[in-house]
């Protein structure tokens, strides 16, 4: 993955980018030093919401992620209400990748 993460970056500055950030971790860690989000968007998603992503929304703060079983994928939007409480409604059907755990192994 960092050889991954390291063409993306090489690839957006050459095309002018120079506001993204990358980083290679644990996705359902979030990016608590860059916290508070207002908006957090998930591809690739476990069928909970990380408790850590929560705590880095902003207050009133949103996302989305994806529910899956075997037989059915469908978009989760949600939003981060006063103090821990979250609200969160199911949307349409989606398709996305699934979210891998431990070491990736590219070819």
């Amino acid at each position: 993955m960092p050889d991954l993460s390291l063409r993306a970056e090489r690839t957006l500055r050459e095309l002018g980018y120079d506001n993204v950030r990358f980083r290679v971790d644990d996705g359902a860690k979030g990016w608590p030093e860059a916290a508070p989000y207002d908006a957090i968007l998930v591809a690739a998603a476990p069928d909970e919401v990380p408790a850590a992503r929560l705590e880095q929304l902003a207050p009133a703060g949103g996302g989305s992620s994806r529910r899956t079983d075997p037989e059915h994928q469908e978009l989760q939007l949600w939003r981060k209400l006063p103090g821990t409480a979250l609200s969160s409604r199911q949307g349409a059907d989606a398709t996305s990748a699934s979210c891998l755990t431990g070491p990736a192994n590219l070819h």
